[in-house]
């Protein structure tokens, strides 16, 4: 077998399949410490690290992870086709948040005309929530799976080899040492919403099994 015949054959077998079932998890009274255990074990074992795990407001988000290539046929596990290709043309990542939420749980519809309230400061009653590590109420699981692609502003990319690509200089503008500088090259274009329904999927595969007594 040729190289591209086996990074054809890798491309066609190698991706994972679309899981099905709703887009978020319920969770049962008193099974939240469980389920909020799971989403850890999950977001870990899909190659994520947690870097908040907050039980009281049920959020988990993890640092990002950078998504395969081509040239990086391991890491194809949890990527589709398309997504295979696309991070081969660009350098992606993606990032996990996991949120614990009571059942039918609606956002508030933000009015154009109503008053701007203005940041919530210490002790103000807008900051408080129901602590979720004490409720007996279900609760839903929600995860978000953020798609983020590097972007380097002035990039001018050479049509032969990147080995001449140049970077632009806007000479209409001075160049202020002191002025804050936005360091981040990453922007969120999309969610991977496959792999949010893996996960919702793998965790309750995980509370479905009885623990020993």
């Amino acid at each position: 077998m040729t190289a591209s015949s086996a990074i054809t054959f890798a491309l066609f077998t190698g991706c994972a399949a679309t899981p099905e079932g709703p887009s978020v998890a319920q969770i049962a009274p008193l099974t939240y410490a469980n389920a909020f255990d799971a989403a850890c074990v999950a977001a870990k074992d899909a190659g994520f690290r947690v870097v908040t795990a907050d039980r009281q407001t049920g959020v988990i988000e993890t640092a990002p992870a950078f998504m395969g290539s081509l040239v990086e046929p391991w890491e194809w596990e949890d990527m589709t086709l398309s997504q295979v290709g696309e991070a081969s043309l660009n350098f992606e990542r993606r990032r996990l948040r996991f949120e614990f939420v009571p059942a039918n749980f609606q956002e508030g519809a933000a009015h154009p005309d109503a008053p701007i309230a203005g940041p919530s400061i210490a002790g103000s009653a807008r900051l408080q929530s129901t602590d979720l590590a004490r409720t007996q109420e279900a609760l839903e699981l929600r995860v978000v799976v953020s798609v983020e692609r590097r972007f380097q502003p002035g990039t001018q990319r050479n049509a032969w080899t990147r080995s001449i690509t140049s970077t632009m200089t806007d000479v209409t503008q001075k160049d202020d040492g002191m002025a804050a500088r936005d360091a981040s090259r990453w922007t969120a274009f999309e969610r991977d919403e496959r792999l949010e329904l893996q996960l919702l999927r793998a965790i309750e595969a995980q509370l479905s099994v009885p623990t020993a007594s």
